[in-house]
């Protein structure tokens, strides 16, 4: 009896990935425009790239550029499935590079193919199908271990980050790994990777700073930490800084809703000095108050900070796990949960609002019973998400001395992109699933070299 081939294995997760999404195109036209985001989005590919406030310019930049050839929202959710495919065959091709077994590389290939969330994230005029296709360019290129590759490797987790701004915290961990791998200078790597990804960034930047006057990949950036703040900032316990005494919040922290709450409600102290972050154009001077703000109540109140960190990595296994003490909030206003994605996604007055951006867009919303069920079908959440967390973490320690590096990249990057966002903004489903794909691939690592290391004591 012939052994089945990984390569047998990957084709037949694309066509299968592809079958899915063909079902999903055809239950749901144009793609799920629910988010406040995707009426952004579209709007800024017209008017201008910085014109959303609270979102990177690097996903307008991309729109602009498609809506030259086709100017529909199902050309873009068609053209991010495709996408999605091939981010599946470059991340298999990547795993290889960097030296795991073509079985291993299966593993990431796979959750891109069939997950449920991702794919539905694929069908939505959202950032992440492109975020993820930059950052497995960039661990494909980082596999090369020449100074060229690493450059590439470089300029591509800079590009990712001017996609989404979760993508600094993989700069780093490219660079890191550069050096480690290097043959020649690991100073001279570790320049290769940095130098055009430093450039990149810095373009950015300055581009920025001359349309909205401050250093920031969004404008509005401020927000999101003050959201992750205000659910525990005391002001009795330290003195805000000076024109940030209107952010304090005025009830006990026992009773305050979760992050979103001060981010975008009219009663946020937040959005009452300064308006909603979505639409206002607050003054540097005023953004630069909310960070010294935020900075404050991180350093004064260390403890308080560790705890609301540490109840929303519980929410990565859990997402149901109380974001709060108060039991009579729990998680109001805490971030998606998976369940809230999926409402988000479908929300026919989002919906709306991503219509009126683009006028004369025809819709079709058939059943899609068979596609929820699938979808919370290959949720990882619970043990699944324990089990990969575990393995992931046990990688650079079970695999063979010549691959520890490139486990450490993989678990490191999976790791960063899921407690980044934690660390300055909050615990949300969505900011979870495009580090699905790096976790399975680590994971899939440690198991191998678990394995191999059990039956070479045996």
């Amino acid at each position: 009896m012939r052994r089945v081939r990984p390569e047998i294995v990957l084709v037949a997760l694309l066509v299968a990935g592809a079958a899915l999404r063909i079902w999903l195109t055809l239950q749901w036209r144009p793609a799920f425009l629910g988010l406040p985001d995707s009426a952004g989005f579209i709007q800024a590919a017209d008017l201008g790239v910085f014109t959303i406030p609270l979102r990177p310019a690097g996903y307008p930049i991309a729109l602009g550029a498609l809506r030259l050839v086709h100017d529909g929202l199902g050309a873009i959710a068609t053209l991010q499935h495709v996408l999605g495919l091939a981010t599946a065959v470059l991340l298999f091709a990547a795993m290889v590079r960097l030296g795991f077994s073509r079985w291993v590389a299966v593993a990431p290939a796979g959750v891109v193919a069939l997950h449920g969330a991702w794919t539905w994230l694929e069908h939505s005029v959202l950032a992440e199908s492109l975020f993820l296709a930059l950052v497995a360019l960039a661990l494909f290129c980082a596999a090369g271990r020449s100074p060229a590759w690493f450059a590439a490797a470089g300029a591509a987790v800079a590009a990712a980050t001017a996609v989404r701004t979760t993508g600094i915290v993989l700069v780093p961990v490219l660079v890191a790994f550069c050096a480690w791998t290097a043959s020649g200078s690991r100073l001279r790597a570790a320049l290769a990777a940095a130098a055009p990804a430093v450039g990149v960034l810095a373009a950015y930047l300055v581009a920025a700073h001359a349309t909205y006057g401050t250093w920031s990949f969004a404008r509005n950036d401020a927000f999101q930490s003050y959201g992750r703040v205000a659910t525990f900032a005391d002001c009795r316990v330290f003195t805000p800084p000076r024109g940030a005494e209107p952010l304090c919040p005025p009830m006990d922290a026992r009773e305050r809703l979760g992050h979103d709450w001060w981010l975008y409600t009219a009663a946020s102290p937040a959005v009452i000095a300064y308006g909603h972050p979505s639409t206002s154009l607050p003054r540097p001077e005023q953004l630069s108050a909310m960070n010294g703000f935020v900075r404050k109540a991180v350093l004064s109140q260390p403890k308080a900070y560790a705890r609301t960190v540490g109840r929303d990595l519980v929410r990565l296994v859990d997402p149901a796990f109380p974001q709060s003490t108060n039991p009579a909030i729990a998680n109001a206003s805490a971030g998606y949960t998976p369940d809230d994605l999926v409402r988000g996604l479908k929300d026919p007055s989002g919906e709306q609002f991503s219509l009126d951006a683009q006028p004369g867009t025809a819709t079709h919303h058939a059943g899609m019973g068979g596609l929820e069920s699938y979808e919370r079908a290959t949720r990882l959440t619970g043990i699944p998400m324990a089990l990969l967390l575990l393995l992931a973490l046990a990688a650079p320690f079970a695999v063979a001395r010549e691959r520890r590096p490139a486990a450490a990249l993989l678990a490191a990057a999976a790791y960063a992109l899921l407690v980044f966002p934690i660390l300055t903004s909050s615990y949300d489903w969505r900011y979870v699933v495009p580090a699905l794909p790096l976790l399975a691939g680590a994971a899939a690592a440690g198991a191998a070299g678990l394995v191999a290391r059990t039956r070479a004591r045996r």
